[in-house]
């Protein structure tokens, strides 16, 4: 059933995104500060399936995050941005983490976009905590400082101007054993603001 919505949706999209104008394309760059808390859940993907559960950590971050687009697709549908983000870390343990995404993809073209601006965005780099994840070892039984790092983003406001709310998963990932631990890294639902400029 959701395969079947999904693809509808696909292709609504992708039909009338055509005739929509691409919203916030002249605005290069973003900042973006978002708070979240660490889920306690096994993977990602059971967050994203039941987003009101309440299995969560006593650790919280909150971050800032400079975007800058550097290439266009689609005529301004598809932007190819970078981020570079700092987040620290609180509650069991304090500790300051770096995220570097060389590479985040952000489409901003959909059926109201002439009422509200709405952009996804999927970012992808690398994560350095700057000291030893502790609650990630407790979660996962094996971490490193340095892992993969991959954000997954919805923002949503008003048409014209720069400002927007954000619904963020902040992630840390061994990926599947490439950072050079089979398990590890961390999940962090998360909301905030986003200005464009």
């Amino acid at each position: 059933m959701y395969t079947n919505a999904a693809t509808l949706l696909v292709i609504f999209v992708a039909s009338a995104a055509p005739s929509m104008p691409a919203v916030a394309a002249a605005a290069p760059q973003s900042f973006t500060l978002y708070t979240g808390r660490v889920s306690a859940e096994d993977t990602w993907h059971d967050i994203l399936l039941k987003p009101y559960n309440r299995n969560y950590t006593e650790q919280y971050l909150i971050a800032g995050a400079y975007n800058r687009q550097y290439a266009e697709h689609f005529d301004g549908a598809l932007r190819t941005e970078y981020e570079i983000n700092a987040a620290y870390h609180f509650g069991e343990q304090s500790y300051w983490e770096l995220n570097v995404a060389p590479v985040e993809l952000r489409w901003n073209r959909f059926p109201w976009s002439n009422l509200l601006n709405t952009t996804v965005a999927f970012g992808l780099g690398l994560s350095y905590d700057f000291k030893y994840p502790e609650v990630e070892y407790r979660l996962e039984n094996d971490t490193k400082q340095l892992l993969f790092f991959w954000q997954l983003e919805l923002t949503a406001g008003p048409r014209g101007g720069p400002w927007s709310g954000v619904l963020r998963l902040h992630h840390r990932s061994p990926a599947w054993g490439a950072a050079g631990v089979a398990d590890g890294g961390s999940n962090a639902p998360s909301v905030g603001f986003r200005y464009a400029f």
